[in-house]
């Protein structure tokens, strides 16, 4: 989920959403355009949150890890090579089971990149939401 929609919830007092300033929530800056979270990389929106107080980059988190929770999505999954876990640091899958062939390899990818030490202790767990 986007700061920026993180920021407009936590305006709406029904959805006890915590503000996006809050001393307790760490705002993650991933890598843009050159690769190296240089100023021109960031426009818009995404240049108002690299700029805040509590919003950290991947070898900040590193600092930290035994702080921190960090949630990413797929697409943010490379960010752990910056972020160098500690070997056996936890991994916690939430997402429903793979229910096409691109997802299947998806996850293949997850395992993979798993499997190479630093993430040894992974919980999966699957969530289902009816209406």
């Amino acid at each position: 989920m986007s700061c920026g929609v993180v920021s407009r919830m936590s305006k709406d007092p029904k959805l006890n959403v915590p503000d996006i300033d809050d001393e307790d929530i760490i705002i993650y800056l991933p890598k843009k355009g050159s690769g190296k979270y240089q100023d021109l990389d960031y426009k818009g929106r995404d240049k108002e949150f690299a700029d805040r107080h509590n919003t950290w980059k991947a070898q900040e988190i590193a600092k930290n890890e035994s702080k921190v929770l960090c949630a990413m999505g797929f697409y943010s999954f490379t960010a752990l090579i910056d972020m160098k876990p500690e070997p056996g640091a936890t991994y916690i899958h939430s997402a429903s089971e793979p229910y096409n062939e691109e997802q299947e390899i998806s996850q293949e990818r997850i395992d993979n990149n798993s499997a190479y030490g630093c993430l040894k202790d992974r919980h999966c767990i699957e969530l289902q939401f009816h209406i």
